[in-house]
């Protein structure tokens, strides 16, 4: 298995474990992390989900040609089927979503950390538009991701000049919300799902379907959608 799952404390921990493959989201690793999501998120024990990879990678996006020995344009559509499939399932979950990095997150591993909710990473982490050694061709889900997360210029520049930039870089332009030291990781991603899950899940998920629609819906509807749901968070104080 190439991702391991475990439920403890209201959290589904998602770990890419391929650490010597660089976590590289092969075909296999593909359809286990699709499983896995949607095991979280129909499981009635979880209210957040934990995304982390191991190793010295978060991971290093899609790698077709170690699923199948051929990276031919068949294979590669049908590796992007699945990993599409994986951000869609981040983008409707019902259950917040964070990913911790810990490493590299190129290619379409930057686009597992742009579909979460939110990201905390280390001072080791570094974020870029391919790996060392691809082609320097956006990986599925990042030209529709990176530029609505950090806009257009920032995106351009990113993928055009080929750039890796460092964790702080990555704070700054908001593709993470805390930058932590490795060895307090760990708490740091605990403290982080006690703010947004628990008793604060209900909160949280509202929140996170209203933003997340926002792109699709237009003013009147999102204020529709924004006042119905207040006055059921009216009807769940009393």
């Amino acid at each position: 298995m190439a991702v391991n799952y475990t439920v403890g404390d209201g959290v589904a921990r998602i770990e890419l474990a391929d650490a010597e493959g660089h976590n590289a989201l092969t075909l296999d690793v593909a359809k286990e992390l699709r499983d896995a999501l949607r095991q979280a998120h129909s499981d009635a024990r979880v209210s957040v989900v934990l995304l982390t990879g191991s190793g010295p990678s978060f991971s290093v996006g899609t790698d077709a040609g170690r699923s199948t020995g051929a990276a031919g344009p068949a294979a590669m559509l049908e590796l992007a089927t699945v990993v599409d499939e994986v951000l869609r399932l981040l983008e409707s979950a019902t259950r917040p979503t964070i990913a911790g990095v810990d490493g590299l997150a190129a290619g379409a591993g930057l686009s597992l950390v742009l579909g979460c909710d939110l990201a905390i990473a280390t001072g080791r982490a570094t974020f870029s538009i391919t790996a060392p050694g691809r082609p320097a061709i956006p990986d599925i889900g990042l030209t529709w991701l990176l530029p609505r997360a950090v806009g257009s210029q920032r995106a351009l520049s990113l993928a055009l000049v080929d750039e890796t930039i460092d964790a702080e870089r990555a704070h700054q332009w908001g593709l993470v919300a805390q930058v932590v030291d490795a060895d307090e990781f760990a708490e740091h991603a605990q403290e982080l799902v006690g703010r947004i899950g628990g008793e604060h899940a209900w909160a949280t998920n509202q929140t996170r379907r209203l933003m997340r629609r926002t792109w699709e819906t237009s003013r009147q509807e999102t204020t529709e959608s924004e006042a119905a749901t207040l006055a059921r968070a009216l009807m769940r104080a009393r």
